[in-house]
């Protein structure tokens, strides 16, 4: 892919393209969630929601952040070969992060006692999963393949819904969610193994250790910088799950883990579509044409801001009263959550896709700092929240806002890291 073949309706073409994916990806689980809801009940979902949340944190670890260096690789070449690095990290960081689980739930740290003795065992396969899933993807995205992309996304929904709702009337117990997750996350992989392996292994040769620890050097610093920050970051997403569980209890975590899936549909559903084409288009305009660089983040990020302000409002006000109507009374609980998480929800939608541009103009060492600021924000909201004895609704609203002023100073530090690297 070249400069000259890409144009606005490319553009269009490649969002309308992953956002019907999403969508119908979204649609799917929209219409299960009343019946997943009502078949595992709050407390199921909320010791699902710790599970979720380690994964999310563990799987970090999986590709030592190299996956992300495979859109904005500076050839093709290194690009091939940055996947076969990843690939190679793959199954042994998945097997340690395993065992590091199981270390947890056997020392009773952050509420993952209440998991049962198998769940290593499940983590394992689905980090091996997802980071294969995350790789190919990334490489789909740089082939400009969105329509591969796009069907997968539907089908790891399809199957995940599937799943769970079976697995959950059969043999019902906390299994089926992750169980169900994990299938749903097989779904669709095949093919973009397959298409990506075709393509690499045209360009990665020769592939030998030489070749891997090269290209390992010329990357340094996703491993080095990129790591701990997405680590700090999803640490600062997920946190408030085992906090929550803690303080509040599993019936509350329940409530939150549904209502921030919920506020989080716009960032599936827009957020990523948008993102996933940003990240791929600018990393060419920053390949061939740098000044298009800094123009294209100022103008997706008010696309973000249209398109996620109505979106996020009429998801805070439908949901108030909808919520506990529709999943039942032991839900009963849940109807202001999504009001306190709405300003936050907003602030994410926004930065979060455009923040994808700190591995194109190489500045992960900024995103850093601004991770660091994030978790701690994070930690003395809840834990203010708790000292000054507020409600899950008062916690919930001060992480909330806390969390929509760090995304603001992250915005204006992308803004200004991009005008140094478009005028250097």
């Amino acid at each position: 892919m070249d400069i000259a073949t890409v144009r606005h309706s490319d553009l269009a073409r490649a969002v309308v393209t992953i956002t019907v994916g999403t969508a119908a990806a979204q649609l799917i689980n929209a219409v299960s969630t009343p019946f997943v809801a009502r078949l595992y009940g709050p407390e199921l979902l909320g010791r699902f929601g710790v599970y979720t949340a380690l994964l999310a944190i563990l799987s970090v670890f999986t590709s030592l952040r190299y996956d992300l260096a495979i859109v904005s690789a500076s050839t093709v070449t290194d690009a091939a070969r940055l996947v076969a690095l990843a690939v190679f990290v793959l199954i042994p960081a998945s097997i340690a992060s395993g065992a590091a689980m199981f270390l947890l739930i056997r020392w009773h740290l952050g509420g993952l006692d209440t998991l049962p003795a198998y769940a290593p065992l499940l983590i394992t396969g689905t980090l091996i999963l997802i980071g294969l899933y995350t790789i190919s993807r990334y490489w789909l995205l740089r082939e400009g393949a969105f329509r591969l992309v796009s069907l997968a996304q539907f089908g790891q929904a399809l199957g995940r819904t599937v799943a769970q709702l079976l697995i959950g009337v059969t043999w019902g117990g906390w299994g089926g969610l992750p169980v169900g997750d994990s299938v749903g996350r097989s779904c669709g992989l095949a093919r973009m193994l397959g298409r990506t392996y075709q393509e690499v292994s045209g360009h990665a040769r020769p592939v030998s250790v030489r070749t891997l620890r090269d290209v390992a050097r010329r990357y340094w610093k996703f491993p080095t910088y990129s790591l701990p920050s997405s680590l700090l970051d999803t640490i600062a997403l997920w946190l408030p799950t085992p906090l929550l569980l803690h303080f509040f209890g599993a019936e509350a975590t329940g409530f939150y883990t549904l209502a921030s899936n919920l506020m989080a549909v716009p960032l599936l559903f827009v957020g990523n579509a948008i993102g996933d084409v940003f990240f791929s288009r600018v990393s060419l305009y920053a390949r061939e044409v740098p000044h298009r660089v800094k123009p294209f983040f100022l103008r997706t990020t008010l696309v973000l801001l249209a398109a996620g302000t109505p979106a996020i409002a009429l998801i805070v006000v439908a949901a108030g009263k909808g919520l506990p109507l529709l999943l039942g009374r032991e839900w009963a609980g849940i109807g202001p959550i999504p009001v306190a998480l709405g300003v936050g929800a907003l602030a994410q939608l926004v930065v979060s896709p455009v923040s994808r541009i700190v591995v194109v103009i190489q500045a992960q060492e900024m995103k850093l700092v601004y991770d660091v600021s994030s978790l701690v924000m994070v930690l003395v909201s809840i834990k203010l929240g708790d000292d000054l004895s507020f409600s899950l609704f008062g916690t919930l609203l001060l992480l909330s806002a806390s969390q929509a002023v760090a995304y603001f100073i992250y915005w204006m530090i992308l803004v200004k890291q991009v005008g140094r690297w478009t005028s250097s």
